[in-house]
């Protein structure tokens, strides 16, 4: 009677353990695919850096959004192109592509470094691959404004103005993206905390696959050797993420929730 009862609780350790451990991890790695705080000896794990200088990126102590570091990308008119571009870029791996995802990132411009350009340039964008033409998603900057360019199947791009681009400070960017060639897709965007834009349409191109996901700076108007506004771009960026599920995007910071 003791050993079967041992027994009983023996499985039932085991048993409830093992259901703990499947829990904790469904709750965790298999939604979130890109977490990157730079608090670590490495950074972007997997992803490919496409940058033609060695200060295109770098990891700086300052300024910082959380923690003790944080990314530095920079950009210069004069630098060499980079895969086909004038860019400091990080593409995420294949791994990451996904329907629907939670893009989110923390991003600071110094005013002596980011000056006013109206020529648009790309601090984030979600690319089909080889073949598929300019990306239908890009969010950019252009004339101190944030803008998230939207195109997908059937459609020119259109420009959606989310908001001032302060100098000096951080903002908190919040992307939500159903990728789709359909009227099913959306783009839901969260500038410091405000709802900036809700969009349903196309987000993608039909006869490509779901998109891979850039974080840093590209700026077309600068290949070939032509020039805008300005001669250099540098931003910096912090508390990287992309997850399949929201609730990896509502982390308190001392800049509120985003």
């Amino acid at each position: 009677m003791v050993a079967k009862l041992q027994l009983i609780l023996y499985s039932f350790f085991i048993y409830g353990a093992l259901g703990l451990f499947m829990a904790l991890a469904d709750y965790g790695n298999p939604e979130l695919l890109v977490e990157e705080t730079f608090e670590g000896e490495s950074y972007f794990q997997g992803a490919k850096l496409q940058a033609a200088t060695a200060y295109g990126f770098k990891v700086v102590d300052s300024p910082v959004f959380e923690g003790s570091k944080s990314g530095r990308f920079e950009l210069r008119n004069t630098d060499p192109e980079a895969s086909g571009g004038t860019r400091a870029e990080f593409l995420f791996p294949e791994e990451t592509k996904v329907r629907e995802g939670w893009y989110s990132f923390a991003a600071y411009f110094p005013s002596g470094k980011y000056k006013r350009d109206s020529s648009y340039d790309h601090i984030s964008q979600w690319h089909q691959g080889k073949g598929s033409g300019s990306p239908a998603l890009l969010l950019v900057t252009e004339d101190d404004q944030f803008k998230m360019l939207i195109g997908g199947e059937g459609r020119k791009h259109q420009r959606y103005v989310l908001g001032d681009l302060e100098k000096d400070r951080w903002h908190a960017i919040t992307i939500h993206i159903i990728h789709s060639a359909g009227e099913d897709g959306v783009v839901e965007v969260w500038l410091n905390e405000d709802n900036a834009l809700r969009y349903e349409g196309p987000t993608m191109y039909a006869k490509f696959g779901y998109p891979r996901w850039k974080v840093g700076l590209y700026k077309d108007d600068w290949n070939h050797s032509r020039t805008t506004d300005t001669e250099e771009r540098v931003y910096f960026i912090d508390n990287v993420r992309l997850a399949t599920k929201h609730r990896y995007h509502r982390l308190k910071s001392k800049y509120g929730l985003y």
